[in-house]
């Protein structure tokens, strides 16, 4: 999704890697965009081993799903999104 977004936004997006709890490292506009997917976390401290405050103290993007299952690990985002599915129907909201 997030390639497709910076796509329609007029950035070229590279994907540099995809591997594990990280899910996929972008780079849109020559900046890093590091996108975790938290889903199959099975404890949250499985984040410490991969280095997770490497990534969140970047002057990075980091985009992370089900960041509730990263808890105490991961911070307040800035801003958060919610997707919503009714059926066929999509929604999206930004909250902050």
């Amino acid at each position: 999704m997030l390639a497709r977004l910076a796509h329609l936004a007029g950035y070229d997006v590279s994907v540099a890697v995809h591997a594990g709890v990280c899910g996929k490292i972008y780079l849109v506009a020559e900046r890093m965009v590091y996108h975790f997917d938290l889903y199959r976390l099975g404890d949250p401290e499985e984040l410490e081993y991969i280095g997770i405050r490497d990534y969140l103290d970047q002057q990075a993007i980091c985009l992370i799903e089900w960041s509730e299952k990263g808890k105490p690990f991961i911070p307040k985002p800035d801003v958060e999104v919610q997707i919503s599915y009714d059926g066929e129907v999509r929604g999206a909201g930004v909250i902050g």
